[in-house]
């Protein structure tokens, strides 16, 4: 049987961040509730109040009871409850100490959801996780075998998949697990993929300041793999048609890509200048606007932010904030108000909230893809 929202939508977003789960059913022309929202971080709130225009406070859910859910009359409503919970302890750039139930890693926060639902009268209908491919890896496996079947026991249908941004129409390389849990014995089928039109240079600013500019002797120093640029291909491009891009030289990897907008990084080379020539392979690597960025991830600084190369310019640069947001399908508006709202709350209003901007961008999840999720249920 196939599930179908058939009633108003009350949401509740645990780890909610700055509300991507939200603005995923905006994007779809979706009425809901913003009905609770569970985050610790109280930067994450401010921006999250400012996008929403709500008046939530930071949380913990270790102090949550079932009851905090605010779950009735589920003959009236949907509730759709998302748990993005942190990923720290499974990604390969966190801790890897994984989410064993009691282990107080980051990840082990996972168990507070699973507290919440048994405690909780009434059972929300719809439930929906995103968090690393980790998660169900050999590593965590075990764990993930125990979340499926305390999910069936109380009566969810599950059905998972890993899902990038770049196969939903975002110039971006960020490949997550999604999961789908509908209270029933109901069908589910996620979105199928959809060509990309965009390459990075179609989310990038057209004068971003001078300061997120490298110095030319950082442009002088890039050392060019091979006389050509290192791409890596998505396994879905073939399904699109796409030719293989030649390899021969920089000219015609970047004319090759603006002619069949490849969907694929492509990286021209790495800074070996100053500070950048002791820093890890993967802060140094500079990307093609005429390919698609790397993951967007919650670097605050410290010259790990991920850099590109300005064709026009014969410059390198630093992806700014707004661009990082952008990647991730979100709205300069929204990122306005949010910049806003951060800078007057904390900084008495001097510009200085670009951590935690690039912070909230790279916890978040992609919009495009929840929102084709969502879209398969309306």
């Amino acid at each position: 049987m196939k599930f179908q929202i058939n009633k108003p939508i009350r949401l509740i977003e645990l780890f909610g961040g700055i509300g991507l789960q939200a603005l995923s059913l905006k994007k779809e022309g979706v009425l809901f509730e913003h009905h609770r929202l569970c985050e610790v971080d109280k930067f994450a709130v401010t921006s999250y109040n400012a996008i929403h225009g709500t008046n939530f406070t930071p949380s913990n859910i270790q102090d949550w009871e079932g009851s905090d859910l605010g779950i009735i009359d589920t003959d009236r409503y949907i509730y759709i409850v998302t748990y993005s919970f942190p990923c720290q302890s499974l990604s390969v750039s966190g801790d890897a100490t994984g989410m064993d139930e009691g282990s107080n890693t980051r990840s082990s926060l996972l168990w507070e959801v699973i507290r919440l639902l048994k405690e909780t009268p009434q059972l929300p209908q719809v439930l929906v996780m995103e968090n690393v491919t980790q998660v169900h890896e050999q590593r965590n496996y075990e764990n993930w075998v125990r979340l499926l079947f305390v999910l069936t026991q109380l009566g969810y249908t599950n059905h998972y998949a890993d899902l990038n941004s770049k196969d939903y129409g975002v110039p971006q390389d960020r490949n997550r697990t999604f999961m789908v849990s509908l209270l029933g014995d109901y069908e589910y089928s996620f979105p199928k993929p959809i060509a990309l039109t965009e390459v990075l240079k179609d989310r990038l600013e057209q004068n971003a300041d001078s300061k997120y500019y490298l110095p030319i002797e950082a442009f002088e120093s890039l050392s060019i793999k091979s006389q050509g640029i290192e791409s890596r291909s998505i396994k879905q491009k073939s399904l699109f048609g796409l030719p293989s891009a030649p390899k021969n030289n920089i000219g015609n990897i970047v004319e090759s890509a603006k002619r069949f907008r490849l969907p694929e990084i492509q990286v021209v080379g790495r800074v070996n200048h100053g500070a950048y020539a002791n820093l890890h392979d993967i802060a140094r690597r500079v990307y093609s606007e005429n390919g698609i960025s790397p993951t967007m991830h919650t670097c605050g600084g410290g010259n790990l932010e991920p850099l590109v190369y300005i064709e026009a310019e014969q410059r390198i640069r630093k992806i700014t904030e707004r661009e990082s947001w952008r990647l991730m399908g979100i709205s300069d508006e929204d990122y306005d108000k949010a910049k806003s709202a951060l800078n007057q709350t904390y900084y008495n209003g001097r510009d200085r909230s670009s951590s935690q901007l690039r912070k909230q961008s790279g916890n978040g999840l992609c919009i495009s893809v929840l929102a084709e999720i969502f879209r398969q249920m309306l």
